[in-house]
């Protein structure tokens, strides 16, 4: 095996819907805190139906508008902040971790949530020591710009990493700088939305993505 060859991708997650089981809450959350913004409350007879929109369609629906969405997310996260304790990982993801560091993949993560969250979260999961880096933002479809910064901080390429996410804007993102992404069916959008935003691998359980990024290849792309 030559040496560009064994060369192994860095693994990007996603935080919420992807490694933390956090959907339940934050539609709580949203539904205690939109009043006060004059959104529309989600129904629980309605909660299916929101996995098959975009985040984009979600805030047509219920009245979320780019003004008031900073405002939402500021104030979700500092109720989540009280609750993390409370959130664990979803099955498996501890070992698909574990699995990846044993053979020496680098891993980070991009998200949407905040930094104290994220690591409150990861420490009383135990998994703190296994994340090399954090990026985060307040702009909910400003991924695409954080991806850039990895690459640029990290000194990546587009085809030495691999992006997993659980919603149509991870995938955008992730197409606009040419990124390939697995998509999994256990987090906030649904599989049939996701599958027609065309990732390159559709994961139903954490160790589908252990298969994927073992045969796969990095690619020398610019």
């Amino acid at each position: 095996m030559s040496k560009k060859e064994a060369i192994k991708p860095t693994i990007i997650f996603d935080f919420d819907g992807t490694l933390a089981d956090t959907f339940g809450e934050l539609v709580h959350i949203y539904n205690k805190i939109a009043p006060h913004f004059d959104c529309i409350q989600v129904k629980e007879k309605d909660i299916e139906k929101l996995r098959n929109k975009r985040p984009q369609d979600f805030m047509d629906d219920y009245n979320v508008s780019k003004r008031k969405l900073p405002f939402l997310i500021i104030k979700g996260r500092k109720i989540l902040k009280k609750r993390i304790k409370e959130i664990k990982a979803f099955e498996g993801i501890p070992e698909l971790i574990l699995e990846l560091k044993k053979y020496g993949y680098q891993i980070g993560i991009l998200t949407s949530n905040s930094q104290k969250n994220i690591k409150l979260f990861l420490k009383h999961n135990s998994l703190e020591k296994h994340f090399s880096f954090i990026y985060n933002g307040k702009n909910l479809f400003g991924k695409s710009k954080k991806l850039k910064k990895i690459l640029k901080e990290q000194k990546l390429k587009p085809g030495e990493i691999i992006m997993i996410g659980d919603e149509t804007r991870d995938i955008e993102a992730a197409h606009k700088m040419k990124v390939p992404i697995i998509a999994v069916t256990w987090g906030f959008n649904a599989s049939k939305v996701l599958q027609e935003q065309k990732p390159a691998f559709m994961a139903k359980r954490p160790g589908d993505i252990f298969e994927f990024v073992k045969d796969y290849q990095v690619h020398d792309k610019k």
